[in-house]
């Protein structure tokens, strides 16, 4: 009941939020070197980040609020981190950022854009590294956080397939169990953790022990907590609690007790495809 609870105010947000189109044409699974959420630079990734230079447009209309980089010369002697960028204002109390941009159409004296405007090109302007382009942000001012533009947008036709493989847990001891050769575990808490080798990161998973869901971990938005990213479960996680090294993503943190348990691991993308494992475990 919670899970269908949680996917339903996720579905709400979505269609009460501004529909925005995507920033560029052709657009698949494979248009993005980082997702939203995703661990980068020791932080959680707040953007999208496309791989490929194309021509960027206005995803929605809105009021250019800020234009920066050398292009714009808003950054006076400082070079923006964003490079050259283009900030829309919308309704909602929502702000979308298109960084990264080789070129732009627009200058000091557009105050206003429409839907599908074209801002500029997408290039290499930031302090990016590595295969990247147009880096793309929806802020939401009002709540102070950042939302998944993914939830705005379009779904598209098809997204690379979700695994879920290499789940361990680790009591509160620092003991490590892999739950692939190992059933037999003593009572307490567990963090619950994926390998995030091979396989793009969820978006939301939920864990169930004996049939009722104990926790949901959904990357819609990220909130700024004492001056940290966290993602929202039955409590705020920070970047170090979600990845503790490159190789994990925290699932859940769950609790077992003595005798048969039943865990059920239900991960999906964010177009609501879904995969899941299940594990009988003598807890002990």
């Amino acid at each position: 009941m919670k899970k269908h609870f949680l996917l339903l105010i996720c579905f709400i947000i979505c269609f009460t939020l501004t529909a925005f189109e995507w920033p560029q044409e052709n657009v698949t699974e494979n248009s993005f070197s980082y997702i939203f959420g995703q661990l980068r630079n020791g932080t959680f990734n707040t953007s999208l980040i496309f791989t490929e230079q194309a021509e960027i447009k206005a995803s929605e209309k809105g009021t250019v609020l800020a234009l920066l980089g050398s292009t714009s010369g808003e950054m006076g002697w400082f070079e923006s981190p964003l490079g050259n960028a283009v900030i829309l204002a919308h309704n909602d109390e929502l702000l979308s950022v298109y960084a990264n941009l080789e070129s732009l159409n627009i200058d000091k004296t557009t105050n206003y854009v429409h839907a599908g405007t074209k801002l500029g090109t997408s290039g290499s302007s930031g302090w990016q590294h590595g295969q990247s382009s147009l880096e793309f942000q929806v802020i939401d001012t009002q709540k102070d956080t950042v939302i998944n533009p993914r939830l705005l947008m379009p779904r598209m036709k098809t997204e690379t397939p979700l695994y879920l493989h290499g789940i361990t847990a680790v009591n509160r001891k620092g003991e490590v169990f892999d739950l692939r050769t190992r059933r037999n575990l003593p009572a307490g808490t567990y963090l619950i953790y994926r390998s995030t080798e091979q396989s793009p990161m969820t978006y939301s998973t939920t864990i169930s022990v004996n049939g009722a869901a104990v926790e949901t971990i959904t990357f819609d938005m990220l909130t700024r907590t004492e001056n940290k990213l966290t993602v929202s479960g039955k409590r705020l996680y920070d970047v170090n609690e979600i990845y503790p090294n490159s190789k994990k993503q925290l699932l859940a943190e769950i609790t077992l007790s003595q005798g048969r348990n039943t865990l059920n691991i239900t991960s999906s993308s964010i177009n609501g495809t879904e995969t899941s494992l299940t594990y009988i475990l003598d807890i002990r």
